[in-house]
Order: C-alpha cells, then sequence, then structure tokens
C-alpha cells in the first residue's frame, strides 16, 4: 500500500500538500510502500480433521506453515485457488509454503485429496477356451505354448501387470467394462503359474489375483508296448443273490475272465474265493485279482474297506489249465455271493473265441487322454480302449496311436495283421 512522497531515500522529509520548493532545479522524490496482509481461509473439502482454518498472508513474502487436514482413504496433495488440483498452488504436501503469496484480496484455497485406496484384487485369469486345446476346453492344459491368450477382469481402465511365476512379464490396460486380455508365452512341460495386478491412475496397487495355473505339454505320446493276449468262455449269469453283467471278453492266454459287479459295496469285502472245478483258491493264492471302474486295470494290493461303494470290474487271472467250471465267492463276513455255471475251459492260441491287443503307451505329466485305431477295415482312425478285443474277428491290418490331454497325437504304431 502507498504511503507517501519523501526527500530522502532514507524516508527523513515528507512530501505534503504544504511542501515548498525553494532551490530552482530538478527533484527526484521517493515513494514509501506499506507490505499489504490479508485473511486467506483454508477450505479442505471434507477433510476427516480439519487442520489449520486460515492464515494471514503477507504479500510478496512465503506462506506461513500450517497443520495439514487428513481425509481417510486419501493423500494430501496441498492448497490451490481452484478445487480439485485447479489453478495456482500456495501449499504442499506437508503444510509449508509453495509459492509467495501474491494476491492483494483475501483469497479461499481448497484442499486437494489423492485417492489413496487400492483397485479391489482383479478376478482369477482365465486361457481362453480356444487356446486350451485336448479332452477339456477348461483344464488349461494345452498343446500350445507361444502366443496363448488369457483374459480376465479388474478395476474399470486401470492398469494390468501380467505376472508368470511371479516375475513381470507384460501389462495392458483394462477396459470402461474391466475386461483385458493379453498374448503371452508359457514355459513347456510345467505347470505355469499367471497372476495379475491392477493400479489405478493415483498408482494405488491392487493385491495379487490368484494364479492361473497352464500346463503346455509339447511332448508326443508313443505307444510302447502291444501285447497280443487270448481266451476263451461262456458268459455266467444273474444270481438270485448278486446282480452281475457279462465279464468283458477280454484276456490273458484264456486264463482272466473279467466279471461287473454292480454296485459292489467294497467296505464289506472281507474275502475273496474263486473255485476251479473243486479246488478252492483264494486271492491271496495262485489267482491275482485286480479291479477297475472302466479304465485300467489295477492290481488289488490294497485295503479293500478303503474303497467307495459303487461299480467296480474285477479280474481275475488263474493258472492256465482246464476246468469244468468256475466259482467266484465274495463274502462280507456274513453272506457269500456266488457265482457258478461258468463251464471256464482256459485255452490259448487260434482256438480261442476271443483277441485282444492290449496297448501300453508313456506321457508326461499331462496323461493319457485316448487311444486310437487305424483299420484297412474303416480306412480311419477311430476311438478304442487300451483294451482293443475282437471276437471272431476279420482278417485286417490294424495301427494304433495315444492321444494324450492336451490334443498331442502320438506316433503311430507298429501294424498288426489280425487274421481270424
Amino acid at each position: 500500500m502507498f504511503l507517501f512522497w519523501y526527500k530522502e531515500e532514507t524516508f527523513t522529509n515528507k512530501v505534503t500538500d504544504t511542501s515548498t520548493v525553494t532551490v530552482e532545479s530538478d527533484h527526484t522524490l521517493y515513494a514509501k510502500w506499506q507490505i499489504n496482509s490479508v485473511t486467506v481461509t483454508l477450505d479442505n473439502q471434507g477433510a476427516t480433521t480439519a487442520g489449520t482454518a486460515s492464515v494471514t498472508a503477507t504479500y510478496g513474502s512465503a506462506m506461513p506453515n500450517i497443520t495439514i487436514p487428513t481425509k481417510t482413504g486419501y493423500t494430501f496433495g496441498g492448497y490451490y485457488t481452484e478445487a480439485n488440483g485447479g489453478g495456482t498452488q500456495y501449499y504442499n504436501t506437508d503444510g509449508s509454503s509453495a509459492k509467495n503469496w501474491d494476491i492483494a484480496s483475501a483469497t479461499i484455497l481448497y484442499a486437494y485429496w489423492i485417492d489413496a485406496i487400492p483397485p479391489e484384487t482383479p478376478e482369477k485369469p482365465n486361457l481362453v477356451d480356444t487356446y486350451d486345446t485336448g479332452s477339456s476346453s477348461t483344464d488349461n492344459i494345452t498343446n500350445l505354448y507361444s502366443d496363448l491368450i488369457i483374459e480376465g477382469y479388474a478395476e474399470a481402465e486401470s492398469t494390468v501387470t501380467i505376472y508368470k511365476d511371479g516375475v513381470y512379464e507384460a501389462e495392458t490396460v483394462a477396459d470402461g467394462n474391466g475386461y483385458w486380455s493379453a498374448t503371452v508365452t508359457n514355459n513347456q512341460n510345467v505347470w505355469t503359474n499367471w497372476t495379475v495386478t491392477a493400479t489405478d491412475a493415483n498408482g494405488n496397487v491392487s493385491a495379487e489375483s490368484e494364479a492361473l495355473a497352464i500346463y503346455s505339454d509339447t511332448i508326443v505320446p508313443i505307444i510302447t508296448d502291444i501285447e497280443t493276449r487270448y481266451a476263451a468262455w461262456t458268459y455266467p449269469y444273474s444270481t438270485s443273490n448278486y446282480e452281475v453283467s457279462p465279464f468283458w471278453q477280454t484276456g490273458i492266454a484264456g486264463s482272466d475272465p473279467q466279471i461287473i459287479f454292480e454296485n459292489l459295496n467294497l467296505s464289506d469285502i472281507e474275502a475273496i474265493c474263486i473255485e476251479l472245478g473243486t479246488e478252492g483258491i483264494s486271492k491271496d493264492s495262485s489267482v491275482a485279482i485286480y479291479y477297475s471302474t472302466g479304465g485300467s486295470f489295477t492290481h488289488e494290493n490294497m485295503v479293500w474297506n478303503t474303497i467307495s461303494a459303487g461299480e467296480y470290474h474285477l479280474r481275475y487271472e488263474i493258472p492256465t489249465g482246464s476246468y469244468t467250471s468256475i466259482r467266484v465267492d465274495i463274502g462280507d463276513g456274513g453272506e457269500s455271493y456266488e457265482i457258478s455255471g461258468m463251464n471256464f475251459v482256459a485255452a490259448s492260441g487260434s482256438s480261442c473265441s476271443c483277441m485282444v491287443n492290449v496297448l501300453n503307451a508313456n506321457s508326461d505329466a499331462s496323461g493319457i487322454w485316448k487311444y486310437q485305431k487305424y483299420s484297412t477295415l474303416t480306412n480311419s482312425w477311430v476311438d478304442c480302449t487300451n483294451w482293443d478285443q475282437y471276437d471272431s474277428p476279420t482278417e485286417q491290418w490294424v495301427a494304433y496311436r495315444a492321444i494324450d490331454r492336451a490334443g498331442n497325437e502320438g506316433t503311430t504304431s507298429e501294424t498288426l495283421h489280425i487274421v481270424p
């Protein structure tokens, strides 16, 4: 603010309306100014704790220090001449002066609040179905490893950072609905974990998502062995005590009839006995007993009462020989279920009424999905089991292959000649 004119720079003699000029020459007068001070109101914009409400600012001087306000879930970004960080900043985030005061009149400054809440944890990523090859489009086992597309949802318009086994791999941006996708390269023949985080515009980072595990199987399965076996027998029949379906016609030298027991309660089994002719042979003797739920057989080296009840295929390998009958007793400690009247005759070679090719294959961790057979009768690949059975077969040439769960088609086996 202007005060007076003075004759000297030291402001000793003030010039007033009564002052006279006594020397006829040029004169220099000196203006004296007084620094203005104004009240500055601090609008904390809904703070949780208010902080300093107002200050007296001196024109041309630094702003006085203040106690900053706080707001739950936000970081204080300073005071500005406009809301939301607009205009000119006069206070720093720690309450110190950001700029000398240069406004001549009383003014309101507005607190700027920065969101400090991290985004919600993104959803678990997903491997796009068309890249999940093989037996299932949801098991994340595939025969692809490069240019895989994974996808998911995160906070809308957030930056999605992608990690492979905990190491940064790539990043992308979620759209307005939160959807994102990215092209990645998976490790081969080992389970690989993919996770993501979301970062918002203020730099807040979410927690890491649940991991998506992908197995890229690039190993082709191989038929390692084909064993041809023969068998001959008549069908068993259902007894009044126990309902039995006809056994599968597969065998080893005619000595392993397989009998399907429906709803067999294995928890009740205490003993299994096979009687050939008049000689009883228990399961702990020369008869090998195997079980299956419909696939490959497993030897009965197990505790029967730990296996869940259900439909099981039981296979009995009996000594080579000729017998007039076979009887199977399954004892539960109080009742014996008997199958008799089979008129079983062990046989082998060309006199057999049944032949089976038993397929063995190796694969990596993904496992075998299915087997296929190529026959000169069909001239095409068709699905089969690892027990490829022929009842009174027609002459043909056949070959086999295995397909693993990732969809890798195995190499073709040797060609076999099937003759009646």
